[in-house]
């Protein structure tokens, strides 16, 4: 499904993300090998994987139930509609009122609250805001930090010697 989105759009961003499979950018994968990517491109770093919220998510909660650590970052935002449908007959009388029931469920956020019933499902839900990089102290990590003291310094010690210079003068 996620295919066709790309794939059938003309033109716009969808169209030039479809474009980068050409350059060997993008990776069209079936929900069956998801897994084995996810173990062998994502975890690596240089891959990302996109797809509907709640699969992802799936994944994230088999990884960590496997693993019992969260390895992997979600994004907060997304792109892409969440989709919930009934299937029926076309002449079905009750369709209409499906219809307006299923939009009620998933603005009031219950399709959500439902599919968080999977366990370690929001285990990865509390990921920090910045990502901190530590590494040891030396000066070569530190210089910045130095050169801004020493830069402070001088500038201080600048402007009291011309305070000095203007009081001597009035004086």
């Amino acid at each position: 499904m996620l295919i066709l989105i790309f794939k059938d759009v003309e033109f716009g961003i969808f169209r030039k993300v479809a474009d980068l499979e050409n350059e060997g950018r993008l990776m069209f994968h079936t929900q069956a090998q998801f897994q084995e990517s996810l173990d062998t491109l994502v975890r690596t770093g240089r891959h990302v994987l996109v797809d509907m919220e709640n699969n992802i998510r799936g994944l994230v909660a088999s990884d960590v139930s496997k693993r019992s650590r969260c390895d992997f970052y979600l994004s907060r935002d997304g792109f892409l509609p969440f989709s919930a449908v009934i299937m029926s007959q076309k002449t079905n009388p009750i369709i209409h009122g499906l219809n307006r029931r299923v939009l009620a469920l998933l603005e009031s956020g219950l399709f959500k609250y439902w599919a968080q019933d999977v366990p370690n499902f929001t285990r990865c839900d509390n990921i920090p805001k910045r990502l901190a990089f530590t590494a040891t102290l030396s000066t070569t990590n530190l210089w910045g930090v130095f050169t801004v003291l020493g830069g402070g310094l001088t500038v201080g010690l600048v402007v009291w010697c011309a305070e000095m210079l203007l009081l001597v003068s009035t004086v």
